[in-house]
């Protein structure tokens, strides 16, 4: 709503309107600006994979409540036969008790057919559980389809939005002055939540990719959105020091959204590769939160594949060597402890499966014979 003014009728009005409220940022796209703020990680991230997974996760809950009521429902049958035998035999031989012996038999019997009953009881109880949690799980999966469509359609109807803004209203990466972008959208955004600096990530290898659209094709593909993350990342060195540890963090996970472009970084090497050395010599620094800042952000970026660049093949020996130093050197125990770890880290997700040993000669001989 627009307050005093009523209702905005339309998208320009609402620009228009939250332009005047704020302080213009220079050089950049006002409906742009408006855009990366109006938006949410779930209005442009469908995670298909994660919602697949949780369906997988509750058919296979379901196939087990459904062996586990197969399984009641065997032992009810096996004891409703029982029963039925019991009341025979009883009623055969309610009328023949004649002897002590006959009438132990008889007692025998009933108290039998009263713990059959006592079963079947709990048998059922058993059963009626069973049947309402499957209607549980049915209903998750009902909500987890409905969701599912509602994401997707979402992020559908999103994506078909900014491609017309892209298309109509901004022109391509001119509006992406990435300085004016990066300090007045991306930055401060980045440094909310996680789910922010995830956010920040999609929406550039979301939207720049659009702006390629309509070029002839092998013209300059992919280029707007590497200009962007190289620039990103020689500008993130520049940061560690004047973060939190939270902050930090959501750094690392914004940054390891640039994996999106890593097998094209070969004509930005230079400027797309300097995030390394940079974090390398925040680390050779003296101050704690920078070098524990470092180390935050180097740990998800390494968690989330940018090992495979050769850019961090090429500065690989030289970070090992700077944290092997902090482990064995720093005043600090838990900057020497997050040093050997993130060491093991590196090491365990870089290094090449070994080769399978040949067996023993005594081994050999074994399998020979």
């Amino acid at each position: 709503e627009g307050g005093s003014t009523g209702m905005v009728k339309s998208w320009e009005a609402l620009v228009e309107q939250i332009g005047n409220s704020i302080r213009r940022p220079e050089d950049l796209n006002l409906d742009l600006y408006v855009t990366f703020w109006s938006l949410s990680l779930g209005g442009i991230l469908y995670p298909k994979q994660r919602y697949m997974d949780m369906q997988d996760n509750t058919n296979a809950q379901l196939k087990t409540l459904d062996k586990c009521m197969s399984k009641v429902d065997k032992e009810m049958g096996s004891l409703k036969e029982e029963k039925l035998f019991l009341e025979g035999e009883l009623a055969r031989s309610s009328s023949k008790r004649g002897t002590q012996r006959d009438e132990q038999r008889w007692k025998k019997k009933l108290f039998d057919h009263a713990n059959i009953l006592h079963e079947l009881e709990g048998c059922q109880k058993q059963r009626d559980g069973l049947r309402d949690l499957k209607s549980r799980f049915k209903e998750m999966i009902m909500g987890t389809k409905a969701e599912m469509f509602l994401c997707e359609k979402t992020c559908n109807d999103n994506k078909t939005c900014l491609e017309e803004a892209v298309k109509a209203r901004w022109s391509g990466l001119e509006d992406f002055d990435l300085a004016s972008f990066f300090h007045h959208c991306l930055l401060p955004r980045m440094k909310m939540s996680e789910a922010d600096a995830l956010y920040c990530g999609t929406f550039l290898n979301t939207v720049l990719p659009m702006t390629e659209k309509g070029k002839e094709e092998g013209d300059d593909d992919g280029t707007s959105l590497l200009k962007c993350w190289s620039f990103i990342r020689s500008e993130a060195g520049k940061l560690i020091g004047f973060l939190t540890s939270a902050e930090a963090l959501r750094l690392g996970i914004f940054l390891s959204c640039s994996a999106a472009c890593s097998s094209k970084s070969a004509a930005f090497s230079e400027e797309f590769a300097s995030l390394w050395p940079s974090l390398i010599d925040k680390l050779g620094e003296e101050e704690y939160m920078t070098r524990s800042n470092a180390m935050m952000v180097l740990r998800r970026c390494v968690g989330k594949g940018l090992t495979s660049e050769k850019s961090f093949e090429a500065n690989k020996t030289k970070l090992l060597e700077v944290l092997g130093k902090i482990g064995n050197e720093a005043e600090e125990e838990d900057l020497k402890q997050m040093a050997k770890s993130l060491t093991g880290f590196i090491v365990g997700k870089t290094k090449k499966p070994a080769a399978k040993r040949p067996p023993a000669p005594k081994q050999q001989q074994q399998q020979q014979q």
